[in-house]
């Protein structure tokens, strides 16, 4: 939540586009990009920028960061070409624990953002932008 088009999350947004394409049908780009990016730009649109009070939290050059930066990280991994081979056992726990990461930031964004009265109702994690 800002203003500005690079803020405190903008790595978080790099980061999560990075683990996306390695993890997101890592072996066929296009359908990698479409959903990955498709997600991350839907959760951006329908999160809330004004609070009860119409204050405002967030700007759309925020937004525009956020989505920039989450690009930015799918395209060094794609540019690079990082993958996780599905025959390594490392690389299968790695490609298993970096999922359980992305769900982990998608439900939290969600809760965060999208729903900001949300309480965090497992273990008290990912609280609402607007509860105390």
């Amino acid at each position: 939540m800002g203003f500005h088009i690079i803020d405190s999350y903008t790595f978080s947004h790099f980061f999560f586009g990075f683990i996306c394409k390695l993890v997101i049908f890592s072996n066929i780009p296009l359908y990698s990009f479409i959903i990955s990016n498709g997600i991350h730009l839907i959760v951006e649109i329908n999160e809330h920028n004004y609070d009860n009070n119409n204050k405002q939290l967030e700007s759309f050059t925020n937004h525009l960061g956020d989505v920039i930066a989450f690009f930015i990280g799918w395209y060094l991994c794609y540019y690079f070409n990082y993958n996780l081979s599905s025959k390594k056992k490392l690389d299968v726990f790695l490609k298993y624990f970096l999922l359980s990461i992305i769900f982990i930031g998608l439900y939290s964004e969600t809760s965060r953002e999208i729903y900001p009265y949300h309480k965090g109702y497992i273990f008290g994690l990912c609280k609402g932008a607007f509860t105390k």
